[in-house]
């Protein structure tokens, strides 16, 4: 029996965790029996601070450094930064580098020490998601990354309370630096955030035409539609990205009926936006006209575009009633 428990665990390849703290007794079991974890797992809950235990965080350290190979590192909760409040899992990366070497896929929620653990990884990293929705570790999101280069990163997601310039270092650092992004860059670029302050959305838009415009199939972010020059900038946005397929707007800033931001957003699209996308989605604050939708679905249709149309906040009106039949339109 004992010999069968013991290829068993040696075999384990997958590990999840959803206590709200573990023992060091579960670690310490398999830190004995399982060296050949790829993909490592721990979601937290509430914690009871009555029952937190720094032999807990120590039995993840451990566990994580007899590892040969882990592929995917996944830390999710919003409390999973109090957990890691000491330097026991910062230290296991920086005593053990082999560790991160391996390492392909990241998401980490609210971590303190995560500049410390993606600087170790940067090589190998190929998909990443940041998750800073707490408002508690707004602070946090100031994270530098200047000397860091993902050569490998295709698909990263960022989720904040507010966009912070710190966000760019990912985006103009990825890729292949040597070819000018022709040979490599980011494919899939999703920011969730509902506040981009200053000039950060020029910036984050130059950072994308200038580095990924070859590659990038899939892009999600925030815009301010009020500000012209973010016009321009979408403009040779659509122009370049020739490979998206899946294109997303979140409007930051509400807009009254009267301004045509909206509309002049939607004939962007319209006239620049690249013929291989099939999902065009406009969410958060907008103000278009039926009118208008309905002329940028038919011209889209006069191409033969295979396409739908998601759009936030749109009014009733009985020209887009045929489109929501045919589920072109969706809102």
């Amino acid at each position: 029996m004992k010999v069968h428990f013991v290829i068993f665990f040696s075999n384990v390849q997958e590990f999840e965790c959803t206590s709200v703290y573990p023992s060091n007794e579960v670690f310490e079991l398999f830190r004995k029996h399982s060296s050949n974890v790829k993909s490592f797992i721990i979601t937290m809950e509430k914690p009871d601070l009555l029952t937190y235990s720094y032999n807990s965080e120590v039995g993840i350290s451990e566990f994580i450094s007899v590892q040969h190979s882990i592929t995917e590192l996944d830390f999710r909760g919003e409390h999973f930064s109090s957990f890691l409040s000491n330097h026991s899992i910062y230290n296991v990366f920086k005593t053990h580098p082999n560790i991160s070497k391996s390492l392909r896929k990241v998401r980490i929620s609210n971590v303190i020490y995560m500049s410390d653990i993606l600087l170790k990884c940067a090589d190998s990293l190929e998909d990443l998601e940041i998750n800073f929705s707490d408002s508690r570790y707004e602070n946090l999101s100031s994270i530098k990354v200047t000397n860091v280069r993902f050569i490998k990163l295709k698909y990263l997601r960022i989720i904040a309370n507010s966009f912070n310039y710190g966000f760019l270092g990912f985006i103009l650092n990825s890729g292949d630096v040597e070819d000018g992004g022709k040979s490599g860059g980011l494919e899939d670029i999703s920011i969730t955030t509902w506040t981009i302050r200053n000039n950060n959305c020029e910036l984050l838009l130059d950072a994308i035409t200038l580095r990924h415009y070859q590659s990038l199939t899939y892009l999600h972010i925030p815009i301010d539609i009020t500000i012209k020059e973010v016009h321009e900038k979408l403009k040779d946005l659509c122009e370049l990205c020739k490979k998206l397929k899946f294109l997303r707007f979140d409007s930051t800033v509400q807009v009254k009926e009267h301004e045509n931001y909206s509309n002049d957003i939607l004939q962007l699209l319209k006239k620049y936006s690249s013929l291989n996308i099939t999902n065009f989605q406009l969410m958060g604050w907008w103000s278009l006209s039926a009118k208008d939708v309905v002329e940028f679905i038919d011209y889209r249709k006069s191409l033969n575009c295979c396409f739908k149309l998601y759009i936030d906040d749109l009014e009733d009106h009985y020209l887009l009633s045929p489109y929501i039949i045919y589920g072109i339109l969706i809102k």
